[in-house]
């Protein structure tokens, strides 16, 4: 048990909070078992927090920031950089805030964090919007950056593919374990998978690339299998 007394009140809450939080999710957690673990009087969440979910807010903002300051997005980087090695840093971030490190606090408060992104709750703006939304606007700049000619929406879905990857193998980490995958807990590890979510993006997108150019004339970009149900569509009402 972590020796919680050794924090003010307010510092004893987040930290006793984000253990619960992170073993039983917003829903679950109730005040008394997170003032009974830091000590602290029942009212206490009230008076410093102005509520559980407000806390819950709290512990997931000082997650991420504890997160980005180890591994910042530009991480390595500055804008004169090439757009392959932001793209890295960008997966590596993402990764490092979402997976699994080997403690248990963090599995679950990241694992928390994915699920906001997929299905979002009353704090999803709050949270995800106000923390993501910066590097979501970043990660669109590096792949216009690296296929200048696309329009903002070929970006827009690259970006999110990027992301969907990033949040699969964080959210999923465990069956990927089950399945023979190693645990993903040192920055070895994280450099490596984030490596390899940008040469299979990379690959991706130059195909993608190739497709939309072909396509150009049209207002946005229509995929294969669209574009073959369409013809097909056309020859049944001929």
């Amino acid at each position: 048990m972590k020796d919680y007394m050794q924090d003010g009140t307010k510092n004893r809450l987040l930290r006793a909070a984000s253990e619960v939080f992170s073993r039983r999710g917003l829903k679950n957690a109730t005040v008394r078992e997170i003032c009974d673990l830091a000590k602290a009087n029942v009212a206490a969440i009230n008076y410093h927090f102005s509520g559980k979910d407000k806390l819950y807010v709290q512990v997931l903002k000082s997650y991420i920031s504890e997160k980005e300051s180890i591994h910042p997005v530009d991480e390595g980087v500055t804008g004169a950089s090439k757009p392959e090695d932001m793209l890295r840093a960008f997966a590596k971030n993402m990764l490092f805030v979402l997976a699994d490190n080997g403690d248990p606090v963090h599995r679950g408060l990241g694992k928390m964090l994915a699920h906001e992104f997929m299905e979002p709750s009353d704090i999803h703006d709050e949270v995800i919007g106000k923390s993501f939304a910066p590097k979501f606007a970043y990660l669109k700049d590096v792949v216009l950056r690296i296929y200048p000619q696309c329009d903002e929406h070929f970006a827009m879905r690259a970006s999110a593919a990027i992301i969907g990857q990033c949040l699969l193998i964080s959210y999923a980490n465990g069956l990927t374990i089950k399945i023979g995958h190693s645990q993903m807990t040192t920055a070895d590890d994280l450099d490596q998978m984030a490596a390899f979510i940008v040469e299979f993006s990379l690959g991706g997108l130059a195909r993608l690339n190739e497709l939309w150019r072909k396509s150009v004339q049209e207002s946005s970009f229509i995929a294969p299998a669209e574009t073959n149900l369409r013809g097909q569509a056309t020859q049944m009402q001929r």
